[in-house]
């Protein structure tokens, strides 16, 4: 532990008020009874977390690992994941304080990720990730119905007493009234798929999306491959029948999922959308043309707090 430095980048929007100031004081006590190196930056956006992570790397004289905390949820720690991408002595860890907080679902002992103490005595795996253009997804790529209840709850979160998983469920209950569909052409390891129209697209990495949803149960998160689903349009009445078997993460195991899915581990995907539309990377919101999304193995050397495991083990 004391041959690396231990960086907290804390996000400003998810983090405030009494919760940092609780969170700060939780490090700066830990770190000091252990006599471990640290820094806490607060951050405001990726240029934020960028400039920090690069201050550290030009700082690093002695060429320590260092371990940046993404203090935040799903996106922040996609931000930092980003900023730290192909650094050999970067490790990337999460205080899971976001709005889904889904990433950290992949492991046992979840709760541990709260635990500053288990963090900095916890140890590194290599985790793959997914890469599109110049950025990678850490957990999991959603198009189509999942990813307008993303967007939704951009707005749900904000309403009284509407946080976390209740904040995604009013918006899951929005988006059913309309059902919307996407329309795109999509090649599976080089090999085009036959239908074009889609109730939703899961790209995932990671096993959970939607504060809990556990849509790819059987994603590996350092397999070599992506686990693509593939959800026919269907009416609001076999969906209802189906979502709690997708929250749960036992509809890939049910027969009659094979009615209205398509399931397969990959390596690349391609997506080529025949109408103006959006897809969500780790929570976030990104228009959608054509685009192709590669596994990237072992990519990341994400932190475990100690007591923790992966799930789902290759």
């Amino acid at each position: 532990m004391h041959q690396s430095k231990h960086i907290f980048l804390i996000n400003a929007h998810a983090v405030t008020g009494k919760k940092k100031k609780l969170l700060t004081e939780k490090i700066m006590g830990v770190c000091r009874k252990h006599q471990a190196d640290y820094r806490i930056y607060e951050t405001d956006e990726m240029a934020d977390i960028a400039r920090c992570v690069t201050e550290e790397k030009e700082q690093n004289f002695n060429g320590r690992t260092l371990r940046f905390y993404a203090c935040g949820g799903d996106g922040t720690l996609n931000q930092v994941a980003n900023a730290v991408y192909r650094d050999a002595n970067a490790q990337v860890g999460v205080i899971p304080l976001g709005t889904g907080n889904d990433f950290v679902k992949s492991f046992t002992n979840s709760k541990y990720f709260m635990d500053i103490e288990r963090q900095i005595f916890g140890k590194a795996v290599l985790v793959d990730a997914i890469a599109y253009g110049e950025n990678i997804t850490v957990n999991m790529i959603n198009i189509g119905f999942d990813c307008m209840v993303v967007a939704k709850t951009q707005q749900t979160k904000k309403w009284p007493f509407m946080k976390g998983p209740a904040a995604y469920l009013a918006a899951v209950a929005i988006v059913l009234k309309d059902m919307p569909l996407s329309r795109q052409r999509v090649v599976l390891d080089g090999k085009e798929v036959a239908q074009d129209v889609f109730l939703l697209t899961v790209i995932a990495n990671g096993s959970y999306c939607g504060g809990g949803f556990n849509a790819a149960s059987k994603a590996v998160l350092n397999d070599g491959y992506a686990d693509v689903l593939l959800v026919d349009p269907v009416s609001r009445t076999k969906f209802l029948s189906l979502v709690g078997m997708y929250k749960k993460g036992t509809l890939l195991d049910d027969k009659r999922a094979e009615e209205v899915l398509k399931f397969q581990r990959c390596r690349k995907v391609e997506i080529i959308s025949e109408e103006k539309t959006i897809f969500c990377s780790d929570g976030e919101i990104f228009p959608l043309d054509k685009i192709a999304f590669s596994v990237v193995p072992k990519a990341i050397r994400f932190l475990m707090p100690a007591g923790c495991q992966l799930k789902n083990e290759n």
